[in-house]
């Protein structure tokens, strides 16, 4: 179990301190290579598919995830045509 320690000040100048203890973090993996995952896609849902946010939510590496504008990152399956593609 991980444990990170913390300490923090408080606004009347006390200082608190201690651990946080978890079971760690899962990382899911990015639906092209399988490293961690660092961005998820802000396409469309899949027919039939219910989405929490509105969006695809793919899991994507940096390298896989194609970058459109702040915060918006789309997986292969919904990467704009070459055609129309917006430039980085």
């Amino acid at each position: 179990m991980p444990c990170t320690p913390f300490c923090q000040k408080m606004k009347d100048g006390t200082v608190v301190s201690g651990f946080v203890c978890t079971r760690g973090v899962r990382m899911l993996p990015c639906i092209v290579c399988g490293k961690p995952h660092t961005k998820l896609c802000d396409g469309p849902p899949s027919p039939n598919i219910k989405s929490k946010n509105g969006t695809c939510s793919a899991p994507l590496c940096d390298d896989h995830a194609f970058h459109v504008a702040p915060d918006l990152d789309y997986c292969p399956k919904h990467r704009p045509n070459t055609k129309t593609e917006v430039p980085k």
